[in-house]
């Protein structure tokens, strides 16, 4: 392994990156809480009864024009 890395131009420390926890900020956050109501919203949009009569609506609005 020595003969392998020297033969490489291993350094060790010098020129080498370092290693940078990640930490949640108050950006990340807010852009988590908009992607789950997002992802909430169209799961309900799903489970509500009156999903044919809102699907129906989109379907005439894209489709049709109204």
């Amino acid at each position: 392994l020595a003969t392998a890395m020297e033969c490489r131009c291993y350094r060790g420390d010098k020129n080498r990156t370092k290693y940078v926890e990640l930490r949640y900020k108050l950006r990340d956050w807010i852009w988590l809480s908009f992607a789950l109501v997002g992802f909430a919203a169209i799961i309900l949009a799903r489970i509500l009864p009156y999903k044919f009569e809102i699907d129906n609506l989109i379907y005439k609005i894209i489709f049709y024009r109204i």
